[in-house]
């Protein structure tokens, strides 16, 4: 299985969608792991997004009234599967509701992102 994990586009963004660390426990559990996906989405299996609520948010391409109208985003709405880590369904710093969350192929996850990646990782490899 492929799983794209999207590098940070943002002006000014420090966070990390995975850190090397969790990269390579998801490697570890036989997972493909390809960073700076955003041309590869399409033909990825799983994206896997830690609350990057306003940079996956495809208000910013399709909605005009949007805050966050203009702004590049992460299109992970093109993979196959994603799954969203959230701690709660606040929305990001825009205010602006993810459509993303209505796709048909994305499930939220609610909790801690370490929790949920470690369980996530320990699972996978147990299936394998």
């Amino acid at each position: 299985m492929k799983l794209g994990v999207p590098k940070e586009i943002a002006p000014g963004e420090t966070r990390v969608a995975a850190t090397p660390e969790t990269v390579k426990k998801l490697r570890a559990a036989g997972l493909q792991v390809a960073d700076e996906i955003n041309p590869g989405f399409s033909t990825a299996d799983v994206a896997l997004i830690i609350g990057a609520n306003d940079v996956t948010n495809t208000a910013a391409k399709t909605q005009k009234s949007s805050p966050i109208y203009g702004m590049p985003i992460l299109e992970v709405n093109k993979a196959r599967h994603i799954f969203f880590v959230k701690r709660s369904m606040k929305p990001g710093y825009s205010g602006a509701d993810n459509l993303l969350f209505y796709q048909d192929n994305c499930s939220l996850v609610f909790g801690d992102a370490k929790g949920v990646c470690e369980q996530m990782a320990a699972e996978l490899k147990a299936a394998a």
